[in-house]
């Protein structure tokens, strides 16, 4: 058990990781958007909330080349962890006047130090800056926990407006309310504290169940950290592996969290598609009715001219025929209203799966270049995945892959062709064979992280597909890379042989 002044415990991680504010109306806070300029350095002050009075943040952005680096430096800050309950980190956001808002990263005090800086970077071009206290540093939408945010730019080169955000996630599981009189005094190391409390959220949001070997990485990286601690080694080395224990619970919490809502999704479009497949059965069987129903018209206007000799009885029994007829028209009118009715139901179908796999794309577009082509949605994996001549994925190139498998295990309809590409530099055989190396590479990388195997095929064209001029060492970088070509077509043509 760790303690914090003030005989602060930090209680288990039980139960949901966040919970509602009672009686509280939904949180919203005033934020001031700064437009900034090219090549134009900004400084300003960062207002604390009561959570965390009398910490010091500044903030300093230069827009330069299309990105504005962000510098930001506190002084009197405690460490996330002292809230307790199922907080872990700070996180810092950019939201613009539009609303749309990034996650900048993870927002680091040691209690260490009462001071320090961390930089971060935004291809925003006007944005606000806003800190709040998270479960985890991945998540997608600020939490209610809020800590500080920007005031107005007195720049007159970086005019300021007021924005009211309210687009805030749940309130997360808290024991203090502010930090006013709490501090960071427990013996155990902060990051040893914080891996913690992370792998834990991670098994309780289904890591064990949705993403088992990055949790075991985890937990793996976790057990390190406390073994090099116990053992008085390297200060450096615990805090590494701890992190590592951090971001690989971050990232598994992010796949269960994906696979979660790719089951959820998949589950509401099978119950569309079954309500669907209904309502064609019950069309089926009103136009089966509406058959029968026409066939006894035939049969009653038969039966009506094969009695015209007998005029008396056609005349008592016109007012009945007559009767009929209507109630059969009115039917039919009903019947052509229904047909009217479901027909519209699978547009709106229809209309609902494009929108989805409109989405779908689009979060393909946020992990890699995609084009559309007559081969099918083309994703374009650039070099930068492997080391020269190697065919093994680098880190960040498998964390880039493990995001585009997560989108496409909800695009179970589409098949996938892996295909490597190279510049031209060395001989024909060996850029052939490093090519399909690194497709294959890829394939089962994606294999690993639950794309079917039957879904994928992978191939190497060496140097005979460039896109680019290979005289220059720009072209050469464009021409190593890696595409996946999604298409529905290739996936009925692979299923028949």
């Amino acid at each position: 058990m760790y303690h914090f002044s003030r005989a602060i415990s930090i209680v288990g991680l039980m139960g949901l990781i966040v919970s509602p504010l009672l009686a509280a109306p939904p949180t919203e806070v005033e934020l001031q958007v700064i437009n900034f300029t090219e090549r134009h350095k900004v400084e300003f002050q960062m207002e604390p909330s009561q959570r965390v009075p009398g910490s010091l943040l500044t903030a300093k952005v230069e827009f330069e080349e299309g990105q504005h680096r962000i510098e930001i430096s506190y002084n009197h800050m405690q460490p996330a962890v002292v809230f307790g309950g199922d907080i872990t980190c700070y996180v810092l956001w950019a939201i613009n006047r539009e609303g749309t808002i990034e996650n900048l990263g993870e927002f680091w005090v040691r209690p260490e130090k009462r001071k320090d800086k961390m930089k971060y970077s935004t291809g925003l071009r006007n944005f606000a800056l806003m800190v709040t206290a998270e479960p985890y540093y991945l998540v997608r939408q600020p939490s209610e926990m809020i800590i500080t945010y920007n005031g107005g730019s007195r720049d007159p080169r970086a005019p300021s407006t007021p924005l009211t955000f309210r687009e805030f996630g749940s309130m997360p599981r808290h024991d203090l309310e502010t930090l006013a009189t709490a501090r960071y005094e427990s013996k155990a190391p902060l990051d040893i504290l914080q891996a913690e409390r992370v792998y834990e959220i991670a098994g309780r949001l289904g890591a064990r169940q949705y993403a088992e070997e990055i949790y075991q990485q985890a937990d793996i990286r976790l057990q390190q950290a406390k073994q090099m601690s116990k053992s008085s080694r390297s200060k450096k080395g615990t805090q590494e592996f701890a992190r590592k224990s951090v971001a690989a619970s971050n990232d598994a919490i992010q796949i269960s969290l994906r696979r979660q809502e790719a089951a959820e999704l998949e589950e509401a479009i099978n119950k569309q598609l079954a309500e669907m497949a209904q309502m064609k059965k019950r069309a089926a069987a009103a136009e089966a009715d509406a058959r029968r129903t026409r066939e006894e018209a035939n049969r009653a206007e038969a039966a009506v001219r094969s009695s015209r000799a007998d005029l008396e009885r056609m005349q008592r029994d016109k007012a009945v025929i007559e009767t009929e007829k209507a109630a059969l028209e009115s039917a039919m009118a009903n019947l052509r209203r229904e047909t009217q009715r479901l027909q519209s139901e699978k547009s709106a179908l229809t209309r609902e799966k494009g929108v989805l796999e409109g989405r779908l794309h689009n979060a393909l577009s946020r992990v890699a270049d995609t084009r559309e082509s007559a081969r099918g949605f083309i994703l374009n994996l650039p070099d930068i995945l492997f080391d020269i001549g190697k065919a093994s994925l680098k880190p960040e190139a498998r964390e880039r892959i493990a995001k585009l498998a997560g989108i496409l295990l909800i695009m179970q309809e589409q098949n996938l062709q892996v295909e490597g590409h190279t510049d031209s530099t060395g001989t024909y055989e060996y850029n052939l064979s490093l090519s399909e190396d690194r497709a294959r590479s890829v394939l089962n990388f994606m294999a690993q992280h639950g794309v079917q195997r039957e879904r994928m095929r992978s191939t190497g064209y060496g140097f005979n597909r460039p896109i680019s001029d290979n005289t220059t060492a720009e072209g050469r970088r464009s021409n190593r890379r890696v595409e996946i070509i999604l298409s529905e077509d290739e996936l009925a043509a692979t299923a028949r042989r």
